[in-house]
């Protein structure tokens, strides 16, 4: 899953020549690698990756400018294939974990990285989709489709479902205190399995949504990170049940402090035991699916939008 994508930074950091607890920008300020954006998609569920099983990865990477780069992963293994794009920038750390900013790595010009001379699609995806989530344009904001695994998703700031989420220090954070990459995508499992079992003990099913579905394509855009003390708001925004036994959900991180998005993902997955109890949630009406009728309230940034392009 979301672990594999340890090899680009891996790859980035033997491309500057430098451990990356020795990266540092021109004023000698410690730098971090943080991902801007990682869509994994896969011909098979997660699950069917068995443990021990031999893998084939191969991948390249390129940036853009002096502050983004780019890398693109591929896992095979016996007919079976994942592929992992990532969008990684530099950050230096001001004062807190809310105060990273953009950086360049002092020994850049060293890198032997393939430069790439337009912005990548991928990039540009991100940045539509930001600027539908944090600018409410007239005529816009309603249209604008975000496409993962062929299945189109919905972009807007509807609440179905919240629920708190407090950081877990030993298993959150990273070596630096900062809330580990891969600890969004399980902190949003993690409530996801509760907004499912709602359903679950609503309709008297049985079954266990961590057991019974495993993802088939993921996508998280992040916007930013959180201290220890920071409390999370996990939200719902869309939630599908689609042909072939498969779900369509989008959720959000929200830090509760300031009210700041964090991330926002989405994901399709499969039910892997058809036969059991939980495949009647694909039976149930659109309204059975809404817990909360809340609106997300989000500051909308454009300075933050313009310099993100720079």
């Amino acid at each position: 899953g979301v672990q594999t994508c340890a090899l680009p930074i891996s790859m980035l950091c033997s491309s500057l020549g430098c451990p990356s607890d020795n990266l540092v920008d021109s004023n000698n300020n410690r730098l971090y690698a943080s991902f801007v954006r990682i869509r994994i998609q896969s011909s098979h569920y997660f699950k069917m990756f068995k443990e021990n099983e031999d893998v084939y990865m191969t991948g390249g990477l390129k940036r853009y400018g002096t502050k983004m780069f780019f890398s693109d992963t591929r896992i095979e293994s016996s007919m079976k294939k994942m592929d992992a794009s990532l969008m990684t920038v530099f950050v230096s750390r001001q004062t807190d974990n809310k105060s990273l900013t953009k950086a360049t790595p002092i020994n850049l010009e060293n890198s032997n990285t393939k430069v790439a001379s337009a912005l990548p699609e991928f990039a540009e995806e991100f940045f539509r989709v930001k600027k539908n989530i944090f600018e409410k344009i007239e005529g816009e904001h309603d249209e604008v489709k975000h496409v993962l695994n062929n299945e189109d998703f919905d972009c807007k700031n509807k609440v179905m479902f919240s629920t708190s989420y407090r950081i877990n220090p030993y298993h959150d954070l990273n070596a630096v205190n900062l809330l580990y990459f891969a600890s969004y995508p399980q902190i949003s499992a993690i409530c996801e399995r509760e907004y499912i079992h709602r359903m679950v003990e609503k309709f008297q099913l049985s079954g266990d949504w961590a057991l019974d579905s495993s993802t088939i394509a993921l996508d998280i855009l992040y916007f930013g990170n959180c201290d220890i003390e920071d409390e999370i708001e996990f939200q719902v925004n869309t939630c599908e049940f689609v042909d072939e036994y498969r779900v369509k959900i989008v959720t959000s991180l929200i830090r509760k402090k300031d009210n700041s998005l964090m991330a926002k993902i989405f994901k399709v997955k499969q039910l892997v035991e058809k036969s059991g109890n939980l495949s009647s949630l694909w039976k149930l009406e659109k309204k059975d699916l809404i817990f909360s009728s809340n609106q997300i309230s989000l500051p909308t940034s454009c300075e933050r939008l313009k310099q993100d392009k720079k």
